[in-house]
């Protein structure tokens, strides 16, 4: 990961193997594959929002952790509202760039890069403690809804 790009999304330490393998696939994707794995998981493609957040909350975190994942959490809620606000009014859920504008720009992140919002999904999981299973939970989607 370039020292950037590490300054602006983390300054924790200790990453896992798993963790510093992702952050560098991250790394090397293109913007467009950036928006597309956002786009997926915001959709629950091979990610489990509900059993994480559940998993979250049973644990202890700390507050800057879980500040985190309730700007996730709310990011996911309002992509859901968009995604059936675009389809109510005849688009289709592919039309991403008015869902993307809608859920980003109500959120503290809307300055932030995409690829910053994607390592924290991947990351933010894993490093707070639910290891082994905060790695299956990113990378699949076990909910059923």
């Amino acid at each position: 990961m370039s020292k950037d790009l590490f300054n602006v999304c983390y300054t924790l330490a200790g990453f896992s193997p798993w963790q510093k393998q992702e952050i560098a696939r991250i790394e090397k994707l293109t913007s467009d594959e950036v928006l597309i794995e956002v786009q997926n998981i915001m959709n629950g493609q091979n990610y489990s929002w509900y059993s994480l957040d559940k998993r979250l909350r049973d644990i202890e975190i700390t507050s800057a952790l879980y500040s985190e994942w309730a700007l996730l959490w709310e990011a996911k809620r309002n992509w859901d509202k968009a995604s059936h606000l675009v389809q109510s009014l005849g688009g289709s859920s592919s039309d991403t760039s008015a869902i993307f504008s809608y859920v980003f720009r109500r959120n503290l992140w809307r300055s932030a890069s995409y690829r910053c919002i994607l390592l924290t999904l991947k990351i933010l999981p894993t490093y707070s403690g639910l290891k082994a299973k905060g790695i299956r939970l990113v990378m699949e989607n076990v909910d059923k809804y």
